[in-house]
């Protein structure tokens, strides 16, 4: 990553807001949802 070679911001699979949190983290947890990073936003 340091190198630039990953894309960063191509990393996040998932994006919820904050508030939304409480309701989807057991799914976010599933494998079958292919989470690989989850961007929770404020």
């Amino acid at each position: 990553m340091r190198a630039g070679q990953v894309p960063d911001r191509a990393l996040p699979t998932h994006r919820l807001a904050l508030n939304e949190l409480p309701a989807q983290f057991e799914r976010l947890l599933d494998p079958a949802e292919g989470v690989i990073k989850a961007l929770v936003e404020c």
